[in-house]
């Protein structure tokens, strides 16, 4: 495919920026899975919304990504940093992307996987367990179609970020 863009599970602002980090086609000349750096710091929009403070998050880590059966499969890999005034907390996110595109020219983004933030005293919190999909118009707009999950704490993990 060479069209590329990707969720991964933290916001449409990670999806964003991650959409136009991330542009080489699916896999090698040969077949077998590319694996691609990432680093890269962004406003996360959800959090930002949510909290009522900005949330800037630093995400590195990797995707290994290759095409089978006529769709693009990546797995994701990250570590994040999410910041806020001077208070910052970790986070750890993956799981397996499924990215097809369609007859009409759009992409349709299936998005499975966890996201974990730990907070030195307090624990996890803010968990995520799920799946999304998203729809990516040819002109690069998006709509979440769907999203399932079990999700949590977040009023604890706001908390914290605003340094309450």
């Amino acid at each position: 495919m060479n069209k590329r863009s990707t969720s991964c599970f933290f916001s449409a602002s990670a999806a964003a920026v991650l959409a136009t980090t991330l542009s080489a086609p699916a896999a090698s000349a040969a077949g077998r899975p590319l694996v691609e750096q990432v680093d890269a710091t962004f406003t996360n929009g959800f959090l930002t919304e949510l909290c009522g403070v900005e949330v800037t998050q630093h995400l590195v880590g990797t995707f290994t990504r290759h095409e089978a059966g006529g769709r693009e499969i990546s797995h994701f890999n990250f570590n994040s940093t999410l910041t806020a005034g001077d208070v910052t907390v970790e986070s750890r996110a993956h799981g397996p992307e499924f990215l097809t595109e369609n007859p009409d020219g759009s992409l349709t983004l299936v998005v499975v996987g966890v996201t974990m933030r730990n907070v030195p005293g307090i624990g996890t919190v803010g968990p995520f367990a799920g799946r999304s999909v998203t729809v990516i118009a040819p002109d690069g707009s998006e709509v979440l179609t769907h999203s399932a999950g079990l999700r949590g704490g977040d009023d604890v993990l706001c908390s914290v970020l605003r340094g309450a």
